[in-house]
């Protein structure tokens, strides 16, 4: 899996996962959770359905700045903040959190 593509894809951001937070990596691994489970549910609504919306508005003015990389770099923070919370036995617990 390369990680040096300009077009940031699921793959990609797997691989992201893996090398910032390897333990929520091997728990995604272990799980079968991919990015695709999550990541629709918070880049379509630009996280306006995860985060107060002071937060979101500060976030959409970056995006339009800076572009929709951005946005898979808010996603990792978000996953490197929720880290001591992603470790349930159960698939359907931690998909829960996610979405």
């Amino acid at each position: 899996m390369a990680c040096q593509k300009v077009f940031i894809g699921h793959d990609e951001i797997f691989c992201l996962i893996k090398i910032l937070t390897a333990s929520v990596y091997f728990n995604f691994k272990q799980h079968q959770i991919s990015p695709s489970a999550y990541l629709r549910d918070w880049l379509v609504p630009l996280f306006l359905d995860h985060l107060p919306f002071e937060a979101c508005a500060r976030l959409w003015d970056v995006i339009l700045l800076e572009g929709d990389s951005f946005l898979y770099r808010v996603s990792l923070a978000i996953l490197a903040v929720l880290e001591s919370r992603l470790f349930f036995p159960d698939k359907q617990e931690l998909l829960d959190l996610l979405r």
